[in-house]
């Protein structure tokens, strides 16, 4: 059985109210950034192995000792869409649009939490804000053409930016 990350004293005083990573817990921010890495790398594993409660629990750690980082709360949010725990995926998505505006792949995630959750109108909006930041990406095509499609809007076709 491996041990819970609630064992380690620095991570178990983490999501305290009002505390900022490594405030209060004589914590370097090297050593927050350090135990941020090793939650994720811990959840990495577990979700490798299928354990997606145990992933989320140490994504859940690895934001509560850098709520900054977009990229944790993307992570937190596909484990959360994975385990059904739609507002969770949702509010954990919208933190990491929050965090990085211009992520495309952030807004578009955010935009299938809608649509699970019957919200297509909502779904549609938010998938068409992905495909302004990023026209090119064939994932964000997809869905947005899908998601028009079942609100009964035509997609239309904006033209590709031309790369060189």
């Amino acid at each position: 059985m491996k041990t819970s990350v609630l064992e380690t004293p620095a991570l178990r005083s983490a999501g305290r109210a009002g505390m900022r990573p490594g405030e209060d817990r004589g914590l370097s921010p090297e050593r927050v950034q350090a135990l941020k890495w090793w939650c994720v790398a811990r959840a990495d594993e577990w979700f490798a192995e299928g354990e997606l409660g145990a992933a989320r629990d140490f994504l859940r750690h690895a934001a509560a000792l850098d709520p900054r980082d977009d990229c944790v709360w993307l992570a937190l949010g596909s484990v959360h869409y994975l385990l059904g725990e739609l507002a969770e995926a949702g509010l954990a998505f919208l933190r990491a649009v929050r965090l990085r505006p211009g992520h495309a792949r952030a807004w578009l995630q955010l935009a299938l939490v809608h649509e699970r959750m019957g919200q297509p109108g909502l779904a549609v909006m938010l998938v068409r804000q992905a495909r302004e930041l990023d026209p090119n990406d064939e994932a964000i095509r997809v869905a947005w053409e899908r998601l028009e499609r079942s609100c009964g809007c035509e997609p239309v076709e904006r033209p590709r930016a031309h790369t060189s």
